[in-house]
């Protein structure tokens, strides 16, 4: 059953060029796994991403995850755009963001060890190919973890998200600051959604969680192969990993 998610995952291009039909595939397929019984293997190493249920991989930081529990009070998109999968605010920047044609998604990685996992997301930009190299970078989230009270799974507390590895200051050495600079999630986000909710449009009754706490369900992990869910902009995420080949943690 993993070798034949992961054919279906692979004929997708990670989930980046799905059509629906084939998302209702994987999901199907991801269902029939989990309904095998799950292994229960450990979340720790790394894991490399398959598969995407949106078609922005760079929705797989758990930033953005954060990021629309954020804007989840917000009023709804004054345009809706093509592909969005509904009408918060959230998902219109996201699903805009997701048609940009001048970036590229490169591998996406989750690290987690015990009380800390670590997300990173290779970006190359190409913004004027004929006249300048094009400019990678790795985005980098660190949050900590808690078990999840509902069970399989982790609560994660984002701490930072930082460009890191960018070969604009290379290129660039006035850039060379880049490297340390890191949004501070973790007492930002609280702050943003505070003043959030002093605008008059806002329809927000406080949060159940702050918006820098946000959860990793884990429908299935065996050794090789994990499914996990999250709730983000427009709604459910699922997420299919595979252990990265070049971690030897587990082993």
């Amino acid at each position: 059953l993993e070798a034949a998610l992961l054919a279906k995952c692979a004929s997708t291009s990670r989930g980046a060029c799905a059509s629906d039909f084939e998302r209702a595939d994987v999901d199907a397929a991801c269902r029939a796994l989990e309904a095998s019984g799950d292994p229960g293997a450990s979340l720790d190493g790394r894991w490399r991403l398959a598969y995407s249920s949106v078609p922005g991989l760079y929705r797989s930081s758990p930033f953005f995850w954060g990021f629309a529990k954020l804007l989840a009070d917000a009023p709804e998109a004054p345009l809706r755009v093509r592909n969005a999968r509904d009408a918060t605010y959230a998902e219109n920047v996201l699903a805009l963001t997701d048609g940009l044609p001048f970036y590229e998604i490169g591998s996406c990685t989750q690290t987690i060890s015990p009380g800390l996992l670590v997300s990173e997301v290779e970006l190359t930009f190409k913004l004027f190919d004929a006249a300048l190299p094009r400019a990678r970078s790795v985005m980098t989230t660190t949050a900590r973890t808690a078990p999840s009270p509902r069970g399989s799974g982790l609560v994660l507390t984002l701490e930072k998200t930082q460009v890191k590895d960018s070969t604009l200051e290379n290129s660039f050495p006035g850039l060379s600051f880049l490297g340390d600079l890191a949004f501070p999630t973790e007492t930002a986000f609280p702050r943003i959604a505070d003043a959030l909710r002093r605008l008059p449009s806002s329809s927000s009754s406080g949060a159940a969680s702050p918006p820098q706490q946000v959860e990793l369900v884990s429908a299935y992990a065996s050794d090789s192969l994990r499914i996990s869910r999250a709730d983000g902009a427009g709604g459910p995420m699922t997420f299919v990993y595979v252990r990265d080949e070049d971690d030897t943690s587990f082993f």
